[in-house]
C-alpha cells in the first residue's frame, strides 16, 4: 500500500481558498483510490478531519515561511517512511526522503509586493523569502501541478527548467454550491445580511491589491449615483476593509456599500442565490474559483478580461477591463438594466460549471502521483 503525506495546514474551520481546495480534492482522491494510505501535517490535532488519515504530525507554524522550508523535513521522519509528499501551497520542505508533488495556485510570489496584504517592509521581506523558496521548491519537486494554463505559462516563463514537470489540473466545484429552492428564505436572509431589500451586487475576495475592490467600488459609484437603490456587498475572509469604507464615504456610496467580512458557507450560498450579479474584476488570479461557485448557484457573473479568468469563465460571463473604471461601470449598468442578459448568463453559467468537478480533479491528480512515484 502506497503512503502519501499531505501538508494539510490550510485545513480547519475557517479554511481559505487553498484549504477548501485541499479538503475537496483529498476527499475525492480518497474516494477514488481507497488503497492509498494518508498522513497529514496539521497546525493542530484534528484540523484535517473528516478526511481519513493513518497518522498526523502537528507542525504548528504558518504554512508559508522559513520553518516550513528548513525545519519541517526533519520533523516528517516521525511519521515513518512515505512514498510521496504533496505540498498544496507553493513551498516544499528541504531534506525530503521521498518524491514530492507541489501545487502552484498562482505565480503571485514572483511579484509579491503587488499582491501582499502586508505593508512595507514586511511585504518585501516576505517577497525575498519567496524569491528563494518557490524556485527552490519547483526545482526539487518531481511533478508540479498548476491549477490553470495561465498560471502554468507564467511559471514556465519564470522557471523554464520546470517546463517538463508541469501538469494542469483544474479545480472542481463543491456540490453545496447550487440553486436553492426556497427563494423566500433566500430573500429574508439576504435582507438580514445586507440590511435592505434593494437589489445588490456581490463581490468576494481578500482585501489585497490584485482583487481590485477599490476599482470595483469606483465603478459602482460611477454606474449608480445617489438616488439609485443598487447596493454593493463585499465578502472578504482576510484583510481590513477600513480603507474601502473610507473610499466609499468619499465616493458618496457609504450607505449603499455593505462590507460583510468573513461569513459562513450557508450565508455565502444565500448571497449568491440572491444577488443581482456576482462581480469579480480581479487584476490577477491563479484560477478564480468564486466565479464557478457563483455560476453553480445561478448567479450571473461579471469578471475580468485579463489573467486566467477568460480561461475559466469561457463564454459564460460578461467581461470588463479591470484597469478601466468606465468599462466596469458600463458592464455593471448593463447587468442592472438587462434582465435578459442576466438570464442568458445564468444558463450559460450552469453549463460551464458542469465542466469542472472534484472527481475529475482527483483522477488527474492521482495520475500525477503515479508519475511522481514511478
Amino acid at each position: 500500500m502506497k503512503r502519501v503525506v499531505l501538508d494539510a495546514r490550510y485545513l480547519g474551520p475557517a479554511a481559505s481558498g487553498i484549504g477548501r481546495h485541499t479538503r475537496e480534492l483529498c476527499a475525492a482522491m480518497q474516494g477514488a483510490n481507497p488503497e492509498l494510505a494518508w498522513s497529514f501535517v496539521e497546525r493542530r490535532a484534528g484540523a484535517a478531519l473528516p478526511l481519513r488519515s493513518r497518522a498526523s504530525l502537528v507542525f504548528d507554524h504558518a504554512p508559508y515561511g522559513p520553518r516550513t522550508s528548513l525545519l519541517l523535513g526533519r520533523e516528517l521522519g516521525k511519521l515513518g517512511p512515505a512514498d510521496l509528499f504533496h505540498s498544496p501551497f507553493h513551498v516544499l520542505p528541504r531534506g525530503l526522503a521521498c518524491p514530492a508533488v507541489l501545487t502552484m495556485h498562482d505565480a503571485f510570489n514572483f511579484e509579491q509586493p503587488k499582491t501582499s496584504n502586508y505593508p512595507f517592509p514586511i511585504s518585501w521581506l516576505e517577497w525575498g523569502y519567496f524569491l528563494w523558496a518557490v524556485p527552490d521548491s519547483l526545482a526539487r519537486a518531481r511533478r508540479v501541478i498548476s491549477v490553470s494554463k495561465t498560471t502554468a505559462d507564467e511559471i514556465r516563463k519564470r522557471v523554464p527548467d520546470c517546463r517538463d514537470k508541469l501538469r494542469v489540473v483544474y479545480h472542481g466545484v463543491t456540490e453545496s454550491f447550487r440553486k436553492l429552492a426556497d427563494q423566500d428564505a433566500v430573500r429574508r436572509r439576504c435582507r438580514e445580511l445586507t440590511g435592505s431589500d434593494a437589489p445588490f451586487f456581490l463581490c468576494i475576495g481578500a482585501v489585497s491589491p490584485n482583487k481590485n475592490h477599490a476599482g470595483m467600488l469606483r465603478a459602482f459609484a460611477r454606474a449608480f449615483p445617489p438616488g439609485s437603490p443598487a447596493r454593493l456587498a463585499v465578502v472578504h475572509r482576510f484583510g481590513s476593509a477600513r480603507r474601502l469604507e473610507r473610499l466609499a464615504l468619499a465616493l458618496g456610496v457609504a450607505e449603499r456599500y455593505r462590507p460583510l467580512g468573513s461569513i459562513g458557507d450557508e450565508d455565502l450560498l444565500c448571497l449568491l442565490n440572491g444577488a443581482l450579479a456576482f462581480v469579480f474584476c480581479s487584476k490577477l488570479e491563479g484560477f478564480g474559483l468564486p466565479v464557478l461557485e457563483a455560476m453553480a448557484a445561478g448567479c450571473p457573473v461579471l469578471t475580468s478580461s485579463v489573467s486566467c479568468l477568460p480561461e475559466i469563465a469561457g463564454n459564460a460571463a460578461l467581461f470588463a477591463d479591470p484597469y478601466d473604471v468606465s468599462d466596469m461601470a458600463a458592464k455593471l449598468k448593463r447587468l442592472y438594466d438587462e434582465p435578459a442578459l442576466r438570464a442568458e448568463l445564468r444558463e450559460r453559467g450552469f453549463e460551464r460549471r458542469a465542466a469542472f468537478s472534484w472527481q475529475k480533479a482527483a483522477k488527474e491528480t492521482l495520475e500525477v502521483y503515479d508519475e511522481a512515484m514511478s
